[in-house]
């Protein structure tokens, strides 16, 4: 019942969120800036997202490789699609990662629980591309800077955070090597023990390929810039004078804050974040900063729905393991 609560609650903050954002605006205003969109350029941005979507795919496969797992490219690129229509369209609070790391398994006869680990070294990659391009781009875009003072408040409130997660990290370690000897702790690390090794190898391999790890990054940079530049192109044919710039270092930004759980799909949390960061512009109307937010969504909304083809299709699955689970409850 707490469950279905708070799923129920973060569907009302979604909704809620973009309610409240459109309800700001000059509704005739923002269609006639809506209006000025080329299709051919939406077009444009929907492929490019679409070309994104298989490189993620194609970055996944080169990680899975890393610890000797092997997919083939258009399985990976596949259930990339399947995770992508979770994330971004279904209501859903059965991610698009979770399911990505469920059905992963049944395309590899051994090390299944190192295959689903390598979906969180993937989003890691997504983390670590985004932290680089929105520093950058923020960093770039000094006239977002007002004074010097208010550039030192926000270190020190930087710092300040660094300093309490740092302190938590403290905390929580001190509780575990508290807790280890209890009779419970015990019980529970001779379960897990065998398949926290099993990771901890996996993660060996990952931390000892640095190189490897970072070429891994690069190209996830090269696939966000990708998608950007989609949005950019969408946008600018409505006459939104944005610098690419701006594009590079809000999308990441708010990208980052979307993912966390505090709406499905980050419905809401992107919208209000794109049009506020946009806002912040001297050359952009507010009309034009939600435009540019809900264009991010459809966009997104567009290209996700070749996953459902996939997923209904059951193409994102071997032909034995679908056969396999014709009579069974497949987690949706």
């Amino acid at each position: 019942m707490k469950k279905t609560f708070s799923n129920i609650a973060r569907i009302v903050i979604g909704v809620g969120a973009v309610a409240l954002l459109l309800s700001t605006q000059d509704i005739s205003e923002l269609a006639a800036s809506f209006s000025k969109i080329k299709p051919l350029m939406f077009l444009a941005a929907v492929l490019l997202f679409l070309t994104a979507q298989s490189m993620v795919g194609l970055r996944w496969k080169y990680l899975l490789g890393l610890i000797d797992i092997k997919v083939s490219s258009l399985a990976s690129v596949k259930l990339t699609y399947v995770g992508f229509f979770y994330n971004n369209v279904m209501l859903s609070f059965v991610g698009g990662d979770v399911l990505r790391a469920w059905y992963i398994t049944h395309h590899t006869g051994h090390k299944k629980m190192e295959a689903a680990f390598s979906v969180i070294v993937d989003r890691f990659c997504g983390l670590a591309a985004s932290l680089i391009l929105a520093g950058v781009g923020l960093l770039y875009s000094y006239r977002l800077i007002s004074s010097a003072d208010d550039s030192s408040k926000e270190i020190r409130g930087l710092e300040t955070i660094l300093a309490g997660g740092a302190f938590l990290v403290v905390l929580a370690a001190a509780a575990f090597f508290i807790l280890r000897k209890t009779t419970f702790m015990l019980k529970l690390w001779d379960k897990i023990r065998h398949k926290v090794l099993r990771l901890l190898e996996a993660v060996k391999v990952y931390a000892g390929s640095p190189f490897k790890m970072f070429l891994a990054v690069v190209f996830t940079l090269l696939i966000q810039l990708c998608s950007i530049s989609g949005f950019y192109l969408v946008c600018s044919s409505a006459g939104i004078e944005a610098d690419f710039r701006y594009y590079a270092a809000f999308f990441p930004l708010c990208w980052m804050i979307g993912s966390l759980p505090i709406s499905p799909g980050g419905l809401g949390v992107l919208e209000v974040g794109i049009s506020a960061a946009f806002s912040l512009l001297p050359e952009v109307s507010p009309e034009q900063a939600v435009t540019i937010a809900i264009c991010q969504r459809l966009v997104l909304l567009v290209g996700s729905l070749p996953g459902l083809a996939i997923h209904l299709s059951g193409l994102h699955m071997p032909a034995k393991a679908a056969e396999d689970l014709e009579n069974k409850d497949i987690p949706l």
